[in-house]
């Protein structure tokens, strides 16, 4: 009965200046005006909400899983492998004005690039020398989103298991059987 108050006073509030505190492991972009960006560095900003629109986003180090992936290696095997990824944001202003989901674009390009290491090596090799490769995963992914204002820090594959699959009918997903190693 009285929410066309509550909606006044909300109206009314857009004309007055507000005050943002951005904590230290955040920072933001205000567009001002929809299209002028602005970086907003940890700290207390004042803003016309008006014309001003504020995204904030985490900069600290923080991780991604990556999904499991079923994938055929260089020699014919068929390895099941997940991943996980350090990285941490380096410039603010790179990153919200050039990607629209970054959570869910760093998932897919690193997976992307876990599926093109994995298929460019044999069995053998993937199991040898987890050093080296943990090395080429962190730097192709790390070149991809350097543009972007991300900092991969780390990227690993935390399992690595040789399985056969089955499709069986009736399913939408495969089966799944995990040989032991070792």
């Amino acid at each position: 009965m009285f929410q066309w108050i509550n909606d006044l006073l909300a109206w009314v509030a857009r004309f007055v200046p507000q005050l943002l505190v951005v904590r230290r492991t955040h920072a933001g972009v205000a567009f001002v005006r929809g299209k002028y960006p602005k970086a907003l560095r940890p700290g207390i900003h004042i803003f016309w909400p008006i014309w001003t629109s504020i995204t904030i986003y985490p900069t600290v180090l923080q991780s991604a899983d990556l999904a499991e992936q079923t994938l055929i290696t260089k020699d014919g095997k068929t390895v099941a492998v997940n991943g996980v990824v350090l990285y941490e944001v380096t410039d603010i202003l790179a990153l919200l004005t050039t990607i629209f989901e970054p959570d869910r674009l760093l998932k897919d390009y690193c997976l992307a690039a876990v599926k093109r290491v994995v298929c460019e090596r044999t069995l053998e090799e993937l199991l040898a020398d987890n050093t080296k490769l943990d090395r080429m995963l962190t730097g192709r992914m790390r070149r991809r989103f350097a543009k972007y204002g991300i900092n991969i820090v780390r990227a690993t594959l935390t399992d690595t298991a040789p399985c056969k699959v089955w499709k069986l009918w009736g399913f939408d997903r495969p089966t799944m059987q995990y040989d032991s190693v070792g």
